[in-house]
């Protein structure tokens, strides 16, 4: 599904959805280690974001608003960086260079293909991947931690207003 390329780095079994296909439909399969795209976007921000395929069961295929590109040369690049790398601000930088449009945004296939990029080795590529996975992990909870405390300020706040602030009932005072 598109949200499922849109909203993480990985497009695993558990994300997908049954359809029916028709014999006459254009299939597209995707195969683990593929890289997947949306095609389109209201923001060039959001367009080409980039997730791997992993771990697919057979007779699984692409979505028509997405594409997906897979290596010809398997060991050539890590997908899991890859993904990582059109995600960042570089990788962001080169699809918005060719978003086409002015309300909706496109992605040309024809001129992604034609993108050149500078990599560090195939053995950094891993590497690099995991330490972007574990920074996101360790990021989460500091993501979590503004909200958390807007509610503990909130609720402090609505227990302070007249007529709510009570004392304890082992004191003589009335619960809320």
């Amino acid at each position: 599904p598109f949200m499922a390329v849109m909203s993480g780095l990985r497009v695993t079994a558990s994300s997908l959805l049954r359809v029916v296909i028709g014999t006459r439909e254009h299939k597209n399969f995707v195969a683990s280690g593929d890289l997947l795209f949306n095609t389109s976007s209201e923001t060039p921000d959001e367009l080409a974001m980039c997730a791997v395929a992993s771990d697919l069961p057979a007779n699984t295929y692409l979505n028509s608003f997405c594409f997906g590109f897979r290596l010809s040369t398997p060991s050539a690049a890590d997908p899991l960086f890859l993904a990582y790398l059109f995600r960042s601000d570089v990788g962001r930088q080169v699809i918005s260079a060719l978003a086409q449009g002015a309300i909706r945004y496109n992605l040309s296939r024809s001129q992604f293909r034609n993108v050149t990029l500078s990599l560090p080795t195939v053995e950094e590529q891993p590497a690099i991947a995991t330490v972007r996975g574990d920074a996101d992990q360790a990021d989460v909870p500091l993501r979590a931690r503004p909200r958390q405390e807007r509610g503990v300020k909130k609720g402090r706040v609505r227990e302070l207003r007249p007529g709510r602030a009570r004392r304890p009932a082992s004191e003589g005072g009335t619960r809320p």
